[in-house]
């Protein structure tokens, strides 16, 4: 089981798939629950000996099994679906017991694709794929999303502003190398300008009259106006 990483970024949404896309385990819950009930109300009616009360508890048992059943089945596959959503990653989660984990960067999303039954549709619901550049196939595939649209149009906005966001620091990064650059360059001006000037001084002085340092002085002066 691969560990979760910590959400370092700032958390945007928790995703859960709706309680719709369960339709077909909640609906048969539902139908096993109203039958036990009816059941119920004709047995306090109509069952007066032992044996009878026996039998329909025991009915009455298994109806609540099979209720139970398809009810837990849609809760539990329920909380083990989670898609996390923070403003650089997108993080699903599958799994009850044996956890599995899926990450991917926003950024890095390629093709985001939704996928919708026509009962989906009815209700607003659907499937949303997500896939990275260098793959034949979706990292990430989300059953019964609410509102997938809406989810879709999110995450492409949040994709684009983390690509503005990094041309932008790009663009500043390289603004700030070709100022170090110029910085340099002028440095080295600097420098070879100054070796000069000690060049220039260094053939003053050794031309000059050394007990005569304001002639020198004069001379060279002189000399590194012309040179300029």
């Amino acid at each position: 089981m691969k560990k979760q990483k910590k959400i370092e970024e700032a958390l945007e949404e928790i995703v859960y798939p709706s309680w719709i896309y369960y339709f077909k385990e909640l609906s048969i819950g539902i139908s096993i629950l109203i039958s036990f009930i009816i059941l119920s109300i004709m047995a306090s009616v109509f069952i007066f000996d032992a044996v009878s009360i026996k039998i329909f508890i025991l009915i009455i048992l298994i109806a609540m099994m099979v209720s139970g059943f398809f009810f837990g089945k849609a809760i539990i596959h329920r909380i083990s679906n989670k898609l996390t959503i923070t403003e650089k990653r997108i993080i699903y989660e599958t799994g009850f017991i044996a956890r599995k984990i899926k990450e991917i960067k926003k950024d890095n999303i390629r093709t985001i694709e939704i996928d919708q039954t026509v009962l989906e549709r009815l209700f607003d619901i659907g499937t949303i794929k997500l896939a990275t550049a260098g793959t034949g196939k979706y990292e990430i595939e989300f059953h019964g999303a609410k509102h997938p649209k809406k989810l879709e149009k999110k995450l492409k906005a949040s994709k684009k502003k983390i690509e503005e966001e990094k041309k932008k620091k790009e663009k500043e990064k390289e603004q700030e190398k070709k100022k170090k650059e110029e910085q340099k360059a002028i440095e080295k001006k600097r420098e070879r300008k100054l070796k000069t000037n000690v060049r220039f001084k260094k053939r003053v002085i050794k031309k000059g009259d050394d007990d005569d340092d304001e002639k020198q002085i004069k001379i060279y002066l002189k000399v590194y106006k012309n040179k300029k």
